[in-house]
Parts: structure tokens; C-alpha cells; sequence
């Protein structure tokens, strides 16, 4: 997911650009000014904010960190807002389930980490528009628990809580069905209320939400209705053609960068368990962006972490059973993973996140390239996709 800090430096970006232009800059005159500041090179600054100044030139209100933009587009609302990956989920879930039930219809979303679409035969912008600027702040704790509930991630996330506690074999299939048993069997029961507070706390961001909702309250942040449009606004346009993304093996610059950003974003935010293989006392899960450049044990300073996407629970016993020399499957992963972060540090640690990407993978892009730039990161989507391939491959 892409963090709400991130998304709003984004919308920050567009605010910039917007007051430069209103104070009669031209578009490459401010870029030039913003890609000094952000130390980047101003075609890439250029290539990021061109539908931002789209949008400025055409006269029409541009969504930022403080300004909220509603569309309509055939059957899709869109909500232009800068958050992030989880604000706006939560966000996406709230506005849904209170215009549902209001329009006595499905409303089916779809969000990304600046944008969200609403689907719908009857929704109109200024019924989004409402509803964000009162209704939405209204019995949001009522709502809260039958949104969640109802959710696909919910569903997940009960499984993986079932398989910890054991209710669950680890080995068994996991199918609509099993979900829908376990939703029956569970309810009520410690299994039930831990995955209600895992999804709380991993999938959505309910206090962010609840800001951003006091700040729109306030006026601190501007919702504006654009109406009924034949076209979507230049910002608002990504995600009509994100849908065919997938269809599109080589990507044209602008593209290529939004790939690049996201992936980084994405990578970042993972979490894994990550523990001291020499001293075997230090074990805690970590976000990826929380490490540093050469990661070192606290315990003892030693630079053998490894990770894995395993409970802390689990580590520790993995642990303990190689002080008495049984060594499992999770001992070897963080042996083989910490020699990485030991030799390559935190790169290391974001290439082995990569989907589908084992040690063996991660150290080839690594011995290419070992600091965390946009050449790594192509490297590690295209073995991504490898990986992707092949498993469809199989199936």
C-alpha cells in the first residue's frame, strides 16, 4: 500500500504547481523550481505532473492534499482524493455501504492510493459530495463491524488467524465454501475478534479516516463537485487506462515512472519478522521502511538478520529448537536470508519481499544491482512477472 504521508506529498505536488501557475509561471519554469527542491531531474517532475497541469490549464478544479474532487463519468464516480492505499480503502468501504443503503443498491468500488471509483446506475457526484462533508462522520463505529465483516479481506485474514491458533490445518484448501464455514463457526469466538482487530489495524486506517473526515468537517479540506463529464478529468483519466495495463508488456515513460513509484511504495510498506541468527535474542516484525541501510542486531551487533513472513511466535520457536539442534525450515530461510542482508544490508531485505522472488533470485538481481534504484526495481518486476507467469503456468 502506498502511505498516506506519500499521497499527500503528492497532492502537495498538484497545490504547488496550482499556486505557481496562478501566479503566472510557466508550467516548465515551476517544474524546474520543484524538481530542484525534490532532487530529482525536471523531466522526470515534467512527466509526473502533466495531467495536473492538464487539469490547470482546462480551468478545472485539481485534486490536492487539501481538495477533494467528485466526477461522474457514465456509471463511475470518482472521488479524487490524495491519502493513500488504506484511508482510502477505508474510506471507499464507509461511502459505499452508507450510499447503499441509502440508493437501496449495489455500489461496487475500486481504489488505488489517489483515487476512488465508485460504480453505480443512479449515484450522483453531489450524493458523494454530501455524504463526505456530514453524513459519512455519522455511526461510523455501527457501521464499522458489518463493513468489515462483509469485506473479501475479512475472509482472509480469518483464515490465516484460524491456521495460527490451529483451528485450521495449515495444509488445508482454502475455498469459498471453507470461508464461508469458517464465518459461521468462528463468530463470536477469539479467532473471530482477532481478525476483526488484524484487518483494523493491517488493511484499514480508521483514525487517518476519521481525521481526514474532522478536516473536511472543518474546512480544512474542500470537497468539489465537477458533475456529469463525457470525459474524465486529465487526472482522473489513469485509472480508465490502469485498467489495461496489464495488456501492455512495454510501458511508455510516464507509465514506466508510475510503475516504478508504486513498486517502491509497495515493497516498503511490506512487513516481515526478522531475527538475529548469531545472538538468536532479537526478533521483531519490522515494515521494510523501517530498517536501516545495514541493518544490525540491537542485542548484539551483529549485521546476521534474517527474515521471514512467518509470526514472531513461530520464529522464536524455530529458534529455540536450533539451540537444541533442530533446524527447521524457518532456521534455514533466515540463515540464508540474513547472509543477503548481512552482504547487500537493507536491499536486500526489499528484493527478497519481491512476489514470488526466493534467495537464489534475489541474490542474481542483487549481483546487478545492489542499491535500491530504478534499474533494481525493474530488474525485480521483471522477475516478478517471471514468477507470475510461471505459476499461472502450472495451474
Amino acid at each position: 500500500p502506498v502511505p498516506y504521508t506519500v499521497a499527500q506529498e503528492v497532492g502537495l505536488l498538484r497545490r504547488r504547481l496550482e499556486e505557481s501557475i496562478q501566479n503566472d509561471k510557466r508550467f516548465d519554469e515551476a517544474i524546474e523550481e520543484l524538481a530542484k527542491e525534490y532532487l530529482v531531474s525536471p523531466k522526470t517532475m515534467k512527466l509526473a505532473l502533466t495531467d495536473a497541469y492538464k487539469q490547470i490549464d482546462e480551468k478545472i478544479p485539481l485534486p490536492t492534499d487539501r481538495r477533494i474532487t467528485v466526477e461522474r463519468v457514465k456509471d463511475i464516480c470518482v472521488v479524487n482524493a490524495c491519502f493513500g492505499t488504506l484511508v482510502n480503502r477505508t474510506l471507499a468501504r464507509l461511502i459505499a455501504h452508507r450510499i447503499s443503503t441509502g440508493l437501496g443498491e449495489t455500489v461496487s468500488t475500486y481504489v488505488d492510493p489517489y483515487r476512488i471509483l465508485l460504480r453505480s446506475e443512479t449515484l450522483e457526484p453531489d450524493q458523494v459530495v454530501k455524504t463526505l462533508r456530514g453524513e459519512l462522520s455519522t455511526n461510523i463505529q455501527n457501521d464499522l463491524k458489518e463493513i468489515i465483516e462483509q469485506s473479501r479481506f475479512f475472509r482472509w485474514r480469518l483464515a490465516q488467524v484460524a491456521r495460527r491458533m490451529g483451528v485450521l490445518e495449515r495444509e488445508a484448501e482454502v475455498t469459498s465454501s471453507v470461508l464461508d464455514k469458517l464465518m459461521h463457526a468462528l463468530r463470536g469466538t477469539p479467532a473471530f475478534e482477532e481478525t476483526f482487530k488484524e484487518v483494523v489495524h493491517k488493511d484499514l486506517d480508521l483514525k487517518r479516516s476519521l481525521e481526514v473526515l474532522d478536516r473536511i468537517r472543518s474546512g480544512e479540506i474542500e470537497v468539489v463537485p465537477l458533475g456529469e463529464r463525457p470525459e474524465p478529468t486529465p487526472v482522473s483519466s489513469l485509472a480508465w487506462r490502469q485498467r489495461y495495463l496489464a495488456l501492455e508488456p512495454v510501458m511508455p515513460g510516464r507509465l514506466r515512472l508510475l510503475a516504478i513509484a508504486s513498486a517502491k511504495a509497495r515493497l516498503l510498506s511490506e512487513a516481515r519478522t526478522f531475527a538475529c541468527v548469531q545472538c538468536k535474542n532479537y526478533i521483531r516484525e519490522l515494515q521494510i521502511y523501517e530498517l536501516d541501510e545495514r541493518p544490525k542486531c540491537p542485542s548484539c551487533g551483529s549485521t546476521r538478520l534474517g527474515m521471514v513472513e512467518k509470526p514472531e511466535e513461530e520464529v522464536q520457536r524455530a529458534l529455540e529448537l536450533s539451540e537444541k539442534g533442530r533446524e527447521v525450515p524457518i532456521w534455514h530461510e533466515l540463515q540464508k536470508s540474513a547472509e543477503l542482508i548481512s552482504q547487500y544490508g537493507k536491499t536486500a531485505a526489499i528484493a527478497l519481499v519481491g512476489r514470488g522472488i526466493g534467495t537464489s533470485i534475489a541474490r542474481e538481481i542483487l549481483s546487478k544491482e545492489p542499491k535500491f534504484s530504478n534499474k533494481f526495481i525493474e530488474l525485480l518486476l521483471s522477475r516478478e512477472r517471471n514468477a507470475l507467469l510461471k505459476r499461472f503456468k502450472w495451474m
